[in-house]
């Protein structure tokens, strides 16, 4: 590059007056320097593309082996939660956050991702809080594992029964129940391997790359994968990694119940000077509900059961907090409520509303085995586990920010 800046100041000293001939000859002689500093410049975007390029890939290639999100470009000290990791390195990790040392359900703390704009298009950002929320989808897929083991143990894998199109082989009504216990293992395994598997082997098992489609399906072998191929990746799976999977299971929701809190954020509305309180939006069949906002894979929206209680105190319900559909009353003087409005934040799923944000401390527990699927003979073929749930306090906390460090009020849900 430094020899052709040369030239160029060179012929620059006669240019301003040139001959006929000189002219011919300046003429000539800029094309070559012209084309030498392109050349030159295209040499060095191309080492520097290369560069970035090699840079993206290195950072690809330690995403994948991790199986974690990329949080290295951002400034934000992350809340340890609790993490369970498989000795199988092909397992995501699953990430749980906690609350005053307690595992942390519902509404996630997304850190400003749900509250502001400022992450709104920030990739690592996004798939960070994405991890927190399917973290708990995971929670319960592992838990209806751990619930399954002795099923699995007899998990047929010469036969991918979803693939059958004929059922001519089963005239037996005791096999026609095995089957449907086949059929339902099966689909439990293949939602639980496409959720949990990290990148690398969810390309193995839930990908095709010779389909105009090659990005991972949820089903096996991935986009147009015919009997064979689904077949190959289904019992390469469950020979490589299904008795991992089993193990790990083992590791939620110990001792068959678990004490956890639950986050739920609410819309307020506009204060009440009559009650000198703020109204929130209804708490959907009361505040002894609890729900999620989606629905989980392989779960309903209620996967902790029946509410049932086990507390004297829950028997005893405050029927100012309790009722369908009612709304919860956050009692404040006028000129603290003016302060505390201005300081809430808009939530995502809540478009330009105004939120708080009540937990309740929930304790979850195994209840029964209930009968499903029966033989011929009536013997059990399988049995569904059912559960049940009972809150540990008689009261709910409001708190105005996701991360719930300023508490508001707590209020009263059962009277002591």
């Amino acid at each position: 590059m430094r020899k052709y800046i040369l030239i160029i100041l060179v012929f620059s000293a006669f240019i301003a007056a040139p001959t006929e001939i000189e002219a011919q000859i300046l003429k000539k002689a800029w094309k070559k320097v012209k084309k030498g500093v392109n050349d030159g410049i295209d040499e060095l975007t191309k080492g520097k593309d290369e560069k970035n390029s090699s840079k993206s890939s290195e950072t690809s290639k330690k995403q994948n082996e991790s199986n974690e999100p990329d949080i290295s470009s951002l400034n934000i000290d992350f809340e340890p939660g609790q993490s369970f990791k498989s000795s199988n390195k092909e397992f995501k990790p699953i990430e749980i956050q906690k609350h005053n040392g307690l595992l942390r359900f519902g509404a996630v703390n997304s850190y400003g991702k749900y509250t502001s704009n400022k992450y709104a298009y920030d990739k690592a950002m996004t798939a960070k809080i994405e991890s927190y929320v399917n973290a708990q989808q995971l929670y319960f897929l592992m838990v209806e594992t751990k619930n399954l083991k002795k099923y699995l143990e007899n998990l047929e894998t010469d036969v991918l029964y979803e693939s059958l199109t004929s059922r001519s082989r089963y005239n037996d009504p005791t096999a026609w129940q095995n089957r449907d216990l086949q059929v339902f293992l099966q689909r439990h395994v293949k939602t639980v391997a496409f959720r949990i598997l990290g990148q690398r082997a969810l390309e193995k098992y839930f990908s095709n790359p010779d389909s105009p489609n090659p990005k991972p399906q949820k089903f096996w072998g991935g986009h147009s994968s015919d009997e064979f191929r689904k077949m190959e990746k289904y019992q390469a799976f469950c020979e490589t990694d299904l008795k991992s999977l089993m193990n790990w299971s083992s590791d939620f929701m110990k001792g068959d119940e678990l004490e956890f809190y639950f986050v739920t954020p609410l819309s307020i509305k506009e204060y009440n000077f009559e009650k000198k309180a703020f109204e929130t939006s209804n708490t959907k069949n009361g505040l002894d509900n609890i729900y999620f906002q989606t629905k989980f894979t392989g779960d309903k929206q209620q996967p902790f059961g029946e509410y049932v209680p086990e507390n004297d105190f829950e028997y005893n319900p405050n029927p100012d907090a309790k009722g369908k559909y009612s709304p919860l009353d956050i009692p404040m003087s006028v000129t603290e409520a003016k302060k505390f409005e201005d300081r809430l934040s808009k939530y995502g799923t809540f478009g330009n509303q105004k939120v708080v944000y009540i937990i309740r401390k929930i304790k979850w527990k195994k209840a029964r085995e209930r009968r499903t699927l029966a033989s011929k003979n009536e013997e059990p073929v399988y049995k569904e586990t059912k559960y049940t749930y009972s809150f540990s306090e008689p009261f709910v906390t409001v708190y105005e920010d996701e991360a719930l460090t300023k508490k508001v009020a707590d209020i009263q849900m059962f009277l002591n």
